[in-house]
C-alpha cells in the first residue's frame, strides 16, 4: 500500500500524519482522511473526474511531463527516469516514485529521526554522499560507467573517481566499487578468479607487464619439479614418448637417460612438496591481491599522467589504460614456448 505520509488531504488542507486512517476516491485515488470523507460523503476532486484523470503525487506529475530535474543533494541535472544522481549517488525523484515511496518532507533530510532517519538511509545528514556510501558497492547504478559515485572524489595525488573510471575503460562496474574499499585501507584482498589461475595473463591484459613478466617468471621456476615429474610420466606412455621423440629428435638420448633418472629420492620429493606449496601459496596470493596491485597501478599512472599533461588527461588515461589483446597473446605465445623451455631446461638440469 502507498504510504502518503507528507501528503495534504484535499478536503481538510492538512498533511497525512504516519497513524492516520486513510481513504482513496476508488474512481480517482484522490487520499483523504477518513473523517474527511465522512463528512463529505463522497470525492470532491471534480476536476479529476471530469477529465478522467487520476490523482498523482507532485513527483509522478514531474516525470510524466518530461521536466529535467535536479538532485536535491548536489544541484545535479537529471534525466527523467534516472534513479540515482550520477554525480553524489542519491536516489532521484523518479527513484522514490518507482518504488512506491514519498520522497523526504520539506526541510528534512537523510540522517534525521523518522522514516528517512538514520536506520534506513544511513547517518549523515546530508542524504546523497552518505546514501551513495551505504548502498555501493552492494547496491551500484549501472546506467552510470562510474557507478553514481561521485566523480570528483579524490583518492591520491589528485586523482579522482572519474580519472580511475578513464584508466579503467572496461568492466568499471566491477573496479570502482572495489577501488572504493581499498581507499578505506581495511579491504585490500578481493578474489579475482582470472589472477589465481592465469595471472601473468591477466596483468597482461592490463598492461602491467612487469607484473606479468615477475608472475611469469616465478611461476616457470617454482613449477619445474612439477614439469619434470609429468615429463617422466608422460615418456613412461609409449605413445607420449614417440610424439616427444618425434618432436625433439636431438633429445632422443636425453630422454632415455631423463628415465633412467629416480625421481623418488627424499631430496627430489622435498624439493617437489616445497615448490608445490609455495606455488599454491603464490597463486591464492595473486589471486586475492591482483585487484589491490591494479588498483595501486592505477592510481599511480593516472597521478603521473594528470602531472605530465593535464590538459590531455582524459585522451591518455583512456589510452594509456583499458586492456590490450595484443599484450595478452604475447604472454600467451611466452607461455607455451616456455614448455619447450622448461624441457631443455631440465635435460640440462638432471643430465648436465
Amino acid at each position: 500500500m502507498f504510504d502518503y505520509t507528507g501528503y495534504e488531504c484535499s478536503s481538510c488542507k492538512k498533511k497525512f500524519e504516519e497513524n492516520d486512517d486513510i481513504v482513496v476516491c476508488p474512481d480517482c485515488g484522490t487520499p483523504y482522511h477518513r473523517e474527511c470523507w465522512k463528512q463529505n460523503g463522497k470525492c470532491i476532486n471534480d476536476e479529476l473526474h471530469k477529465s478522467g484523470k487520476s490523482w498523482k503525487t507532485d513527483i509522478e506529475e514531474k516525470v510524466e511531463s518530461g521536466e529535467i530535474a535536479r538532485c536535491k543533494c548536489c544541484g545535479n541535472s537529471l534525466n527523467p527516469k534516472q534513479l540515482f544522481c550520477d554525480r553524489c549517488g542519491a536516489p532521484t525523484a523518479y527513484y522514490f516514485s518507482t518504488n512506491e515511496l514519498p520522497p523526504p518532507p520539506a526541510g528534512q533530510q537523510f540522517g534525521q529521526s523518522g522514516q528517512y532517519g538514520s536506520s534506513q538511509y544511513g547517518q549523515s545528514p546530508q542524504y546523497g554522499q552518505q546514501f551513495s556510501e551505504n548502498m555501493h558497492p552492494y547496491m551500484i547504478n549501472f546506467s552510470d560507467p562510474l557507478c553514481g559515485f561521485n566523480p570528483d572524489e579524490e583518492y591520491e595525488d589528485g586523482v579522482t573517481t572519474r580519472d580511475l573510471g578513464e584508466f579503467v575503460g572496461s568492466n568499471t562496474h566491477y573496479y570502482l566499487p572495489k577501488f572504493k574499499l581499498m581507499k578505506t585501507g581495511h579491504f585490500k584482498m578481493s578474489l579475482n578468479f582470472i589472477a589465481l589461475f592465469f595471472p601473468e595473463f591477466y596483468f597482461a591484459n592490463r598492461k602491467m607487464p612487469l607484473a606479468a613478466v615477475l608472475a611469469f617468471a616465478v611461476n616457470t621456476l617454482l613449477g619445474l619439479p612439477s614439469v619434470a615429474v609429468a615429463l617422466q610420466t608422460y615418456l613412461s606412455d609409449k605413445r607420449f614418448y614417440e610424439m616427444f621423440v618425434t618432436s625433439f629428435p636431438t633429445l632422443t638420448e636425453q630422454f632415455n637417460k631423463f628415465m633412467e633418472i629416480n625421481l623418488n629420492t627424499g631430496a627430489f620429493n622435498t624439493l617437489y612438496n616445497l615448490t608445490s606449496i609455495f606455488s599454491s601459496i603464490f597463486a591464492v596470493g595473486l589471486g586475492l591481491f591482483a585487484n589491490y596491485i591494479y588498483y595501486r597501478h592505477a592510481v599511480k599512472k593516472a597521478a603521473e599522467i594528470k602531472k605530465l599533461s593535464p590538459q590531455s588527461a582524459p585522451e591518455l588515461l583512456r589510452a594509456k589504460g583499458g586492456t590490450s589483446i595484443a599484450m595478452t597473446l604475447v604472454f600467451m605465445a611466452l607461455y607455451f614456448a616456455s614448455r619447450v623451455i622448461c624441457i631443455y631446461g631440465i635435460m640440462a638440469i638432471f643430465l648436465g
